[in-house]
């Protein structure tokens, strides 16, 4: 499997050049889009980008993307949130919205609807395609320097040991790290470019914000699993 890896449009005209040139570039099988595709309006933006998708695309919402875009993603069978698609062989798996900011945002989910919701929708999945990231890993924010990701789906990721977890949101913390379960330690981390075949091994990806020029290529062949991010 080949997928197109996407988040953090906030609307930019930019990001929608991004996505399409990356697109066209490339023999993907799916677009995966991991949120915040608009900045609470206007939903024109999110219409115009997926009315018509060239591949097999699937979103899970982002914190910014208003109730009425989650919806429209929904009446238009892109939404992942909590469910599961299939592409070829890899099964992927959806969270979207992220837990509580210290901001005013549109979709927030609460640790406790993660943890009872998420380990069942991660049940036999390769890939988890999320809008907010793990805690611990890819989620330090440079608003007070501190790590907010979720622990209820670093939880259920470390349960289920999917083989890769996507995740977007914290726009600074755009890398990809090869995760050991056996040792629990990070065995390497890179801006770019990561593989890897062990078995008991999670890559972590956040390609970066689309809305700064940045796509992942997330590609699964095999035991082989290998995470690219570049700008375009």
């Amino acid at each position: 499997m080949k997928a197109l890896v996407s988040t953090d449009l906030h609307s930019s005209p930019r990001a929608a050049k991004t996505i399409k040139h990356g697109l066209m570039a490339g023999d993907f099988d799916c677009h995966l889009c991991l949120g915040d595709v608009i900045t609470f309006r206007p939903l024109q933006y999110l219409e115009d980008l997926f009315s018509d998708p060239p591949v097999p695309t699937y979103i899970v919402p982002g914190n910014t993307d208003s109730d009425e875009a989650r919806a429209r993603l929904v009446e238009m069978g892109l939404d992942i949130h909590f469910k599961q698609v299939t592409v070829g062989d890899v099964t992927i798996a959806g969270a979207g919205g992220c837990t509580p900011p210290p901001f005013r945002t549109a979709f927030v989910v609460e640790e406790d609807e993660y943890a009872s919701r998420l380990p069942p929708a991660l049940e036999g999945a390769q890939v988890l395609a999320s809008h907010g990231p793990v805690h611990g890993i890819l989620d330090r924010s440079l608003f007070g320097g501190t790590n907010v990701g979720s622990r209820a789906v670093f939880k259920a990721v470390e349960e289920a040991r999917p083989r890769v977890v996507l995740s977007g949101h914290i726009h600074e913390a755009r890398g990809v790290v090869a995760f050991d379960w056996e040792s629990g330690k990070v065995l390497s981390r890179d801006k770019d470019l990561l593989q890897t075949d062990r078995p008991d091994t999670t890559l972590f990806f956040n390609p970066g914000p689309a809305k700064d020029g940045f796509l992942g290529r997330l590609e699964i062949e095999g035991d082989t699993v290998s995470a690219h991010a570049g700008r375009v």
